[in-house]
């Protein structure tokens, strides 16, 4: 097999999950070389205009996740309505198509919690990134007709949510305040945040009452780390169901990796494999509070 070359767009690289993708797939047999690629935003379709004549596979970072799905003319229907991307896919020598393969990922990893889900309660998702986005359009084909939105930033929140809406007429979304969090209601059967969590102390904590969420809901924490996060220890004292960052990013990254190299990558087998390099690497982490 030929040398794959692959290539991450970002503000700033996202060396630990990339690295870990990389050295799976030469686990695998599967030749790659894999280099960074860090831009101001200002210089986001110049430097994705030079990725495509270089490489043969390009992931976006989040923090481009949106704005890169606008650079160009011609965008699928369906990517669209989820509105950011993760990757761009070369259709032939000339033509890319944007792809998200955490939007992919969502119904494989969600489907494991069955009748744990409660599609008439309301879903609380925190922030208003592109993955923010990919959850969002994950619980509206899902058939959750109330969702929420909040972040420390309300007018990129309120933008967000009317955005949003144009694609979504029988759904109702909100924005929630942060200063409003602590007094909702407990109605909401999903939480998910999308932000970093050691850029937002005071709304993790906010968070971490699980004030609005029912008995025995669903938190999922994007972050791929830290494993054992305080937003995760505290669901399951209040004897809530989590969902680990890893488990989403390891489904969306064998979902990548089987697109780039057209060999069958087993879900499960990576999602091991990225738990134990996570930990190889922060013996200070830990899974054991986590089941």
């Amino acid at each position: 097999m030929r040398l794959i070359s692959w290539a991450e767009i970002s503000d700033k690289s996202d060396k630990l999950r990339n690295d870990f993708v990389q050295k799976y797939l030469e686990k695998s047999g599967i030749e790659n070389s894999l280099e960074y690629i860090e831009t101001p935003l200002s210089n986001l379709k110049e430097a994705t205009l030079e990725a495509q004549n270089k490489f043969d596979y390009i992931r976006v970072h989040p923090n481009f996740g949106i704005d890169s799905l606008h650079l160009f003319a011609g965008i699928p229907s369906e990517m669209m309505t989820v509105g950011a991307m993760d990757a761009w896919i070369r259709a032939d020598k000339k033509k890319w198509w944007p792809r998200n393969f955490y939007f992919k990922a969502f119904h494989g990893v969600i489907s494991k919690q069955g009748s744990k889900i409660n599609l008439n309660s309301e879903v609380l998702i925190i922030g208003t990134g592109a993955v923010a986005k990919a959850f969002l359009v994950g619980f509206v084909k899902l058939g959750f007709k109330k969702i929420n939105i909040s972040s420390t930033m309300d007018e990129a929140a309120q933008e967000f949510v009317e955005s949003s809406k144009q694609f979504f007429f029988d759904v109702k979304l909100s924005y929630v305040p942060q200063s409003r969090l602590v007094t909702l209601p407990g109605v909401h059967g999903i939480m998910v945040n999308t932000t970093p969590i050691d850029k937002n102390s005071e709304m993790i904590e906010d968070l971490s009452y699980f004030n609005f969420l029912q008995k025995s809901g669903l938190v999922i924490d994007a972050n791929l780390v830290p494993l054992d996060s305080l937003l995760l220890t505290e669901a399951i004292s209040v004897g809530a169901n989590i969902i680990p960052g890893y488990e989403f990013m390891s489904a969306a990254d064998a979902l990548w990796m089987q697109e780039l190299s057209g060999k069958k990558i087993q879900i499960e087998d990576y999602t091991s494999y990225l738990l134990e390099q996570i930990q190889n690497q922060n013996p200070e982490t830990s899974v054991d509070n986590l089941s």
